[in-house]
């Protein structure tokens, strides 16, 4: 049995989940028991719709110290073969614990200290082995390093994607922003096309609206009498979504791995603090466009669109960027973790 330790809710989004249920999903085909562990009732029906069981230990996911007694007894009744961790609110002392009583697998992106775990994912553009030999030189429990984009975990569907031609005009462009999207993008980038109307007349904006996100209602009424707007909820196949449209704009989550593997020239834009690394790096290679950070950039919504439709008629561009974002992931990251992880 091994068990994932994650949250996701409106006010931190689900990126930790799905990218676990994408390495939960590799390790099932691997033959593994797996049981999800959360905190709260939030992500207990999407686990399970994935067929995956949900332990709920009714606890502050932003206190996990506070979690440990429950947690401990669970350790103790079940006895896993390892524990995967995949939150930003993990302390030293709760990582130690935890690594006393069963194997420890922790998924990172920022770096913030030597977390004492027995193996340490990340799968991230920017995560460089030099990086963490400078963060553990002195620490005294050093894991093993799985680092790089060869270790995406992407769900199956990305694994088996042909990128499409590039057309002379980008007319279709789909939107995605995040499970929970805290800061009302959406509904910004939506104002902005109903306002310039005429500017965007030629343009397809589909919109992906995450489960978490509050504003669905607000959303779909004020863009129901726009014909370049569509919004879809609940996608079942994000593939072939994806591949059903020219460019992408993203904020800079784990989407943008997923728009790497079906080969979409995307721009990327900045929610929170650990959104910045991936940004940066993304656009200083050219591999994608970077749009700022919404919480900076004034006049973020008309910037970004000046954007959109500079590269929907930049073909060359779109091709340029196309190959290079399709060399980043192939896919089958998850399956590699799987393979790490069950040794």
């Amino acid at each position: 049995m091994i068990i994932i330790r994650v949250d996701g809710n409106e006010k931190i989004g689900l990126g930790h989940v799905m990218r676990c249920l994408s390495v939960a999903d590799a390790l099932k085909s691997n033959g593994n028991n797996l049981m999800f562990v959360t905190a709260d009732e939030k992500c207990r029906e999407l686990l399970s719709q994935r067929g995956f069981s949900c332990t709920v230990l009714h606890t502050d996911y932003s206190d996990m110290d506070g979690e440990w007694d429950h947690l401990s007894e669970l350790l103790d009744s079940i006895q896993p073969s390892a524990v995967l961790v995949d939150s930003y609110y993990v302390t030293d002392s709760y990582l130690r614990n935890l690594r006393k009583k069963v194997r420890l697998i922790y998924m990172d992106d920022q770096l913030s200290f030597p977390y004492p775990s027995d193996m340490l994912i990340n799968y991230n553009i920017f995560a460089k082995r030099g990086d963490y030999e400078r963060l553990y030189r002195d620490a005294q429990i050093v894991p093993e390093l799985i680092l790089g984009t060869e270790y995406t975990p992407l769900r199956k569907e990305f694994s088996q994607v042909t990128p499409n031609v590039q057309p002379e005009f980008a007319r279709r462009v789909l939107i995605s922003t995040g499970g929970a999207d805290p800061r009302h993008i959406a509904l910004e980038l939506i104002r902005c096309i109903r306002e310039d109307a005429q500017r965007f007349h030629d343009y397809l904006f589909t919109f992906v609206v995450g489960a978490a996100n509050a504003d669905l209602k607000a959303i779909r009424e004020l863009s129901a009498d726009t014909e370049q707007i569509r919004i879809v909820c609940n996608v079942q196949n994000m593939s072939q979504l994806m591949l059903e449209n020219d460019i992408a704009v993203s904020a800079a989550g784990s989407t943008l791995y997923e728009l790497c593997a079906c080969g979409i020239p995307t721009i990327t834009y900045v929610l929170a603090d650990n959104q910045i690394p991936a940004a940066e790096v993304f656009g200083e290679s050219g591999v994608m466009i970077n749009a700022g950070d919404v919480r900076t950039t004034e006049n973020f919504a008309r910037r970004l669109f000046d954007s959109v439709i500079r590269l929907s008629q930049d073909r060359p561009q779109r091709i340029m960027m196309a190959q290079s974002s399709h060399r980043v992931t192939d896919g089958h990251g998850a399956y590699r973790l799987a393979e790490v992880i069950s040794r």
